[in-house]
């Protein structure tokens, strides 16, 4: 991908970004509890239910992009799914909003896995961290623009209104990656053949990286360890709001004030945390920010 393609990779960050406070962090918890008579609960298990499904298919698609090195194919069709099913929410009864919301939470995480894959398009090994640290903060206008658009639309419009205006969001703002996104020619033996001997191949290789892992302790470990506090980032940002509204006793207009700051601040500590990264390590960096959470 060429380096004038880092505005289409941030402005991909920038609606991917939109879906996780606008959809999972405010709006949907919201409706869900307050309009359609469910509970916390109701949110959890959606959540767990579609993070166990990014656990199983995650690694099976990430080998089989490895082996054919189509990333982009990958990440158009997971992208545009989760735009489809952010605004199929609310189209039908509870049961079934719940499970295009899970829908769109596994395809915008899988879309991730392809989208962060093209970051060493972008950049170099000496600047990595500061092109990731810029896409963060950037990416974080689309915190803004979601709560925003909550801020002046949920109240004459309701949730629903919102959430429709936020899919058309993640579109417009994710369409140029989609369309000026090109896989890197390939330098070794990528083919695709056809399904079934693709999805063989990945699962092969799945099982060697694996077992790969298994003697690697401290890969092993870092995985245990990612996996762990990225199910509790997920958790702590579907549940922010619920915690403030049902719990604190803060009316929605106040968290959505409360959101709205802390994204502030996110912007300019993003770009510092990726400059830090190129300066020091990547690991330390990230245990020091776990360890502030």
């Amino acid at each position: 991908m060429p380096k004038t393609s880092l505005v289409a990779w941030v402005s991909y960050d920038t609606g991917n970004t939109i879906f996780f406070t606008g959809v999972m962090g405010l709006v949907f918890p919201l409706w869900v509890t307050q309009v359609m008579g469910g509970d916390d609960a109701t949110v959890g298990f959606t959540l767990a239910a579609s993070m166990a499904v990014i656990f199983a298919i995650a690694p099976i698609l990430g080998a089989m992009s490895d082996q054919t090195g189509k990333r982009m194919g990958f990440l158009i069709f997971f992208t545009l799914l989760s735009v489809v099913a952010t605004g199929l929410i609310g189209t039908e009864p509870l049961a079934a909003s719940l499970v295009v919301f899970a829908i769109g939470i596994v395809a915008i995480h899988t879309a991730d896995i392809f989208y962060n894959t093209l970051l060493e398009d972008v950049s170099s090994p000496n600047n990595i961290g500061t092109v990731a640290g810029i896409g963060i903060g950037l990416g974080y206008i689309g915190a803004i623009l979601a709560v925003g658009v909550s801020m002046l639309f949920t109240e004459p419009f309701g949730h629903i209104i919102v959430i429709r205006i936020i899919a058309v969001a993640m579109l417009i703002l994710m369409l140029p990656l989609v369309t000026l996104g090109r896989d890197r020619p390939s330098t070794g033996s990528h083919q695709w053949t056809s399904f079934p001997h693709v999805a063989r191949a990945s699962i092969s290789r799945l099982v060697a990286a694996t077992k790969g892992v298994r003697k690697d302790l401290v890969w092993g470990r870092f995985l245990a360890a990612r996996f762990w506090y990225m199910w509790a980032v997920n958790a702590a940002s579907s549940f922010a709001v619920l915690y403030g509204v049902e719990t604190v006793g803060l009316s929605e207009k106040q968290v959505q004030v409360i959101f709205f700051l802390g994204i502030v601040t996110g912007i300019p500590s993003a770009i510092l945390w990726g400059r830090l990264v190129d300066r020091y390590t990547p690991s330390s960096i990230l245990k020091t920010a776990v360890v502030g959470h």
